[in-house]
Parts: C-alpha cells; sequence; structure tokens
C-alpha cells in the first residue's frame, strides 16, 4: 500500500518569525526562523511525524531606482519518523527515523524594461540546494 503523506490527517503546530532592517534607503537585511512539527497521529502506515527548522538571513540592494539586487540563504534542519509492514513472507513492523540538513541559497537580480511595471517583473538569477539524509530503522 502507498501512502503520500499529504492525505493523511496530520496536526501541525508551527512558529515563524521574521525580522527585517534598513540600515539604509537602499539595503534591506532580513532574518527569519520557522518551525514546525507535524503529527499524523492516525496513521498506521508511513509518515507518523515530522519537524523542522529552518533559520535563514536575506540581502537585497537597490542601486537606483529601477534595479534590485537579492542573495539569500536559508538552512534547514528536519527529522521524520515514519512505521511500516514487512511482506508477507516477513509479516513484521518496522519503524525508521531520519534526519536530514537542506541548504539554500539564491542570487540575483529582477529585470524589467523602463515602461513594465514592478507587478510583471521577470527574475533572473541561480538557486543552489544540497541535502543530506541519514537514518536508522528497527523491526519491532
Amino acid at each position: 500500500m502507498l501512502r503520500k503523506f499529504y492525505l493523511a490527517a496530520a496536526q501541525r503546530d508551527e512558529f515563524g518569525s521574521l525580522f527585517t532592517l534598513t540600515p539604509i534607503e537602499t539595503v534591506g537585511i532580513g532574518v527569519n526562523l520557522n518551525w514546525y512539527q507535524d503529527d499524523f497521529d492516525q496513521t498506521q502506515v508511513g509518515l507518523t511525524e515530522r519537524d523542522a527548522l529552518t533559520v535563514g538571513v536575506d540581502v537585497s540592494w537597490s542601486p537606483v531606482e529601477r534595479l534590485t539586487t537579492h542573495a539569500f540563504y536559508d538552512y534547514e534542519e528536519f527529522e521524520s519518523q515514519q512505521i511500516g509492514w514487512g511482506s508477507r513472507t516477513s509479516p513484521s513492523r518496522w519503524t525508521r527515523r531520519a534526519s536530514g540538513r537542506a541548504p539554500t541559497g539564491t542570487a540575483g537580480t529582477p529585470s524589467a524594461p523602463a515602461s513594465t511595471s514592478t507587478s510583471s517583473r521577470a527574475a533572473s538569477g541561480s538557486t543552489r540546494s544540497t541535502s543530506s539524509r541519514s537514518w536508522t530503522a528497527s523491526s519491532t
């Protein structure tokens, strides 16, 4: 049986904050912190919980009125637990705890012709994201 975690009943507790500082008119600096805990307490198989913490920083600079550059970096650590059952020949119940990290960074410059409104700008830039995971499993 395949189960998608976003289709199971879940309870989420979360906290998020964003602090923004504008030291001068053309520079903005933001720091964010987000935490959440998902609890899939009524599931018989699949994801039973997921916790994540993300911290990040972003910086923007506008050297002239119609040009803004930006860069951000986020770092996420997460841990999850899931349960499952073996095959017909080995019907044991198993649990698995997994954890990982996902650093993400982006830098770029939105570009818009002089006659284009702010709401229709196209973004250009680059993104890099990596993740690593580790897991442990046990049978009961």
